[in-house]
């Protein structure tokens, strides 16, 4: 994460504890645990969207762009956070950006991109996933033009991987 420019050293007089937590399929990924901040946190009270609002939408639409942003939440900067510090082997550092398991992280980038999709009518968000639906080819132009790679104000958030116009999209829950 260091080498990333997530995290940055830290001075910050609170840490959470890194775990290793073993996955569905039996490897180990390493985890920051936010539980004891998680516990005195003020909740966010972004709604969260529905997936089954999203799919109501689709019926009638015959193209489907997809947009999933490469890790969203290390997209969000983060502000000078006195409790968003990790102790390492190699010391304290903090986060440089939105971390991951942090309960308010959905709510935040949740309002980050509903703020950024707020004009538009053919593109929704669920996370860091931006579903579209278009009835007909001539829109998905329209729809895709704001992520290419010119467009300044969304630059920053260059989707990938991008899925284009296709008419079947498949949604995996987890």
């Amino acid at each position: 994460m260091l080498k990333f420019g997530v995290i940055e050293p830290s001075t910050l007089s609170y840490a959470s504890p890194i775990v290793v937590v073993r996955k569905a399929d039996g490897s180990n990924k390493t985890c920051v645990d936010f539980r004891k901040l998680n516990e005195i946190t003020v909740l966010d009270p972004e709604p969260m969207p529905k997936p089954e609002q999203i799919f109501s939408k689709l019926k009638v639409d015959q193209y489907f762009p997809t947009f999933d942003v490469t890790k969203g939440y290390w997209q969000i900067p983060m502000t000078d956070e006195e409790y968003m510090a990790l102790s390492t082997h190699k010391g304290l550092h903090q986060f440089k950006v939105l971390p991951f398991r942090l309960v308010t992280a959905p709510a935040t980038i949740n309002q980050v991109f509903r703020k950024l999709l707020y004009r538009t009518e053919k593109l929704d968000n669920y996370v860091d996933y931006m579903p579209s639906h278009i009835p007909n080819w001539q829109g998905c132009i329209t729809v895709i033009r704001p992520f290419l790679p010119c467009d300044a104000m969304l630059a920053q958030y260059m989707p990938s991987p991008v899925s284009v116009c296709h008419t079947l999209v498949s949604y995996q829950n987890g």
